[in-house]
C-alpha cells in the first residue's frame, strides 16, 4: 500500500505523504479489526498494535489540517522544526506501514484459510511488538512537533476567552 520514500519533499508533497499514511493507516486499522473480530482470543499485541494504529491517525489527521492551514501557524513556532526532521519521521513511519501492512495481510491470509492458531500467535508476538514500539516512536515524534506547532493558539485561545468573559 505504502511503497514510497521521501526524500527531498516541499510543504506539498509532505501533505500528500501525510494522505497517504492516512489511508494506509485506515487499511491497516481496519484489517487488524476483521483478524481481531473473527479470532475470539487473538493476541494482546495486535490490538495494541491497532490502537497505537488508530492513536498515530489522529496525530497524522492532526499534521494534515496544520499543513492545510499553514496561513494560520504562527512563523516562530514552525521555525522551531526543521523540513527535514518532518520528512525523516514521515519516511521512518512510511517503512514501518509497509512492513506492518505485509504482516497483517500475512495474518489475514492465515486467518481467512484457517490458519491461525496459537502458534502462529506466539510467533508473531515479538513482531508485533517491534511495530508497536516503532509507531509509538513516530507518534511521540509527530505530537510534539504538532504540540509545538499549536501551542501560539492556545495560550492565545485562552486569553481571548478571559477576556471575553470580563466583558459586563
Amino acid at each position: 500500500r505504502v511503497h514510497i520514500y521521501i526524500a527531498e519533499m516541499e510543504p506539498l508533497s509532505i501533505s500528500m505523504a501525510v494522505i497517504g499514511l492516512l489511508k494506509t493507516a485506515h487499511e491497516v486499522s481496519s484489517t487488524i479489526e476483521k483478524i481481531v473480530s473473527s479470532k475470539k482470543n487473538g493476541g494482546k499485541e495486535i490490538r495494541d498494535v491497532k490502537s497505537t494504529v488508530d492513536t498515530l491517525r489522529s496525530v497524522l489527521l492532526q499534521l494534515q489540517l496544520l499543513l492545510l492551514n499553514h496561513a494560520k501557524i504562527d512563523d516562530r513556532r514552525a521555525s522551531m522544526i526543521l523540513v527535514e526532521e518532518v520528512v525523516v519521521t514521515l519516511s521512518a513511519c512510511v517503512m514501518t506501514f509497509s512492513d506492518l501492512d505485509s504482516c497483517v495481510e500475512g495474518l489475514a491470509s492465515d486467518e481467512r484459510l484457517g490458519i491461525l492458531n496459537s502458534i502462529r500467535w506466539a510467533s508473531k508476538a515479538e513482531e508485533l511488538k517491534r511495530y508497536m514500539q516503532s509507531l509509538e516512536s513516530h507518534k511521540t515524534s509527530l505530537a510534539l512537533m504538532v504540540n509545538i506547532l499549536t501551542w501560539y493558539f492556545v495560550p492565545y485561545s485562552f486569553r481571548a476567552g478571559q477576556m471575553l468573559t470580563r466583558i459586563p
